[in-house]
This record gives structure tokens, C-alpha cells and sequence, in this order.
């Protein structure tokens, strides 16, 4: 051979043969990506659930579950974090005296009413001072 490119004429039916034979191919190739799109998709929603239930299973965990706010292993680890980076803040300390005597007079039912509305209050002048109406 000379390096030069010998072209070979194909037959109808060989030439028919080939062109469906690369349909063939680039439907597959189709097929696939489509496939790794919707797998792609599947994985994506899967993830995201797992992140959504993560989430969920990391407030639950720092979050009481009767008043809605931070639990008292959170405020630790938050002090400590703050005192460690020397950070300023404030802290409010609030003792609810003789609050054993609600729960045994009238049932932890009542004390936790108590809890809850003590909660709601301090968090509603928490609003009131950032906003600076008083």
C-alpha cells in the first residue's frame, strides 16, 4: 500500500445495514444519557430527602420538644463555644421559684402550660426589643 485511501463501494443492503446499525448506536447513546439523566434525577431527590430528614434529626436534637427552644446541651455547648473564642455575649437567667409546686397542685399538664406561655413571652420581647419598640 502507497498511503493513499481506497474507498470500497458498498452494496445497497451492506450500506442499509450500516446506517441502521449506527441508528442502532446513537439510540442506545440516547437511551443511556436519558437513563443517567433520570438516574441522576432519582439520586438528586434521594439525597435531598436524606439531607431534608438530616436536618430534621439535628433540630430535634437541640430543639425541646414542649417549648420549642434550645435545650440545655445546646446552651452548654454554646457557652463553652463562646467562652473558648472569647466571644462577648449576653446571658439572661431566669428561676422560676417554687415552679415544682405548680406541677404538683395542678399536674404537669398546667406546668407545661406555664413553660410554654413563660417561653412565648420572652420570646415575643425578644421581638419587641430588636425592633425597638418598647
Amino acid at each position: 500500500m502507497d498511503g493513499s485511501v481506497v474507498f470500497q463501494r458498498l452494496s445497497r443492503d451492506n450500506f442499509i445495514n450500516m446506517a441502521v446499525a449506527a441508528n442502532i448506536v446513537v439510540i442506545m447513546v440516547c437511551m443511556m444519557v436519558i437513563g443517567q439523566i433520570y438516574i441522576g434525577k432519582k439520586m438528586l431527590k434521594q439525597i435531598t430527602s436524606t439531607y431534608e430528614k438530616l436536618e430534621k434529626t439535628q433540630k430535634e436534637l437541640i430543639i425541646d420538644e414542649l417549648t420549642g427552644i434550645y435545650d440545655y446541651r445546646y446552651f452548654e455547648y454554646i457557652v463553652q463555644e463562646k467562652i473558648k473564642n472569647k466571644d462577648k455575649f449576653e446571658l439572661i437567667m431566669i428561676d422560676m421559684d417554687k415552679f415544682k409546686n405548680v406541677n404538683d397542685t395542678f399536674g404537669h399538664l398546667a406546668g407545661n402550660k406555664v413553660l410554654q406561655d413563660l417561653t412565648n413571652f420572652i420570646e415575643e420581647c425578644k421581638k419587641i426589643s430588636s425592633t425597638g419598640n418598647k
